[in-house]
């Protein structure tokens, strides 16, 4: 991390006025739709799905120990695929993340930490002629800014209840878990050995069964959704896509375990 030197009080109020119209006016709150209440500033990233304290090396363990492999000739169940991208990930403690709906370029993109950690550094694109939103957590605090403002503190009560969109969701954000609840509500899997980057995972998921608020599904959109997950040889995740409706999430994994460079100290 860099250290920056703290600025007087002038500078820090003009910042924080600039920082509340970014907030209030940018499109950083509607890149989804939904009502979702802002969250505690606590992150997900150490609870499981019932709620409880996992370890962080059990973010991504089966929740019913370890899973009998399936034959070779039958297809993953969620649960099996959960333990084997487990424990690829465990060999890492960061990941490069994206979020858009598979046109260039992504809404969102991260250097996420995980483990000891669940700090990150996201870049927001809010669409063309407009400035980028830089958006870091860090020791569980959100900062926002652009390239004019460093990213300043911002806590959840700062954003409307009924914000909806991103921002809500990066406070509480956490990739993994995500993953997670898309493999335990995984239905039959079929499998496509020839995908371009390994193998390619389809089922069917229950959008409720998505941390909230979400990432991947802004607002509180129930029933089944189809998921498409890409992994590489070495069981780590390389595209995870879902469509429900007319919608599409693609989130893409890459660079695992490459420096995340954090600009708040």
């Amino acid at each position: 991390m860099s250290l920056r030197r703290r600025p007087s009080h002038s500078l820090r109020e003009a910042r924080r006025g600039r920082l509340g119209a970014l907030v209030l006016t940018s499109g950083l709150l509607v890149l989804g739709c939904g009502s979702d209440p802002a969250p505690e500033g606590e992150s997900y990233l150490l609870t499981d799905l019932e709620g409880g304290t996992a370890a962080p090396s059990a973010v991504l363990g089966s929740a019913t120990g370890t899973a009998t492999p399936a034959p070779a000739d039958e297809a993953p169940t969620g649960t099996e695929l959960i333990s084997r991208i487990g424990e690829a990930v465990a060999a890492f403690d960061s990941v490069v993340v994206t979020r858009g709906n598979g046109t260039p370029p992504p809404d969102l993109r991260a250097g996420f930490t995980y483990g000891a950690t669940n700090d990150f550094a996201a870049t927001v694109f809010l669409g063309p002629g407009t400035d980028e939103m830089l958006v870091e957590r860090v020791d569980g605090t959100l900062y926002v800014g652009d390239a004019d403002t460093p990213p300043q503190p911002v806590d959840a009560d700062e954003v409307a209840p009924d914000a909806g969109g991103s921002l809500p969701a990066l406070f509480v954000w956490s990739p993994l878990l995500d993953l997670r609840a898309v493999l335990t509500s995984a239905g039959p899997v079929t499998v496509d050995a020839s995908a371009a980057d390994g193998t390619a995972y389809r089922f069917d998921i229950a959008l409720g069964a998505l941390p909230r608020p979400s990432t991947i599904a802004p607002g509180r959109q129930r029933g089944s959704a189809t998921a498409t997950l890409t992994v590489d040889d070495d069981s780590l995740p390389v595209q995870l896509e879902i469509s429900y409706g007319e919608s599409v999430a693609v989130v893409g994994y890459s660079d695992w375990g490459a420096p995340v460079e954090l600009s708040v100290s």
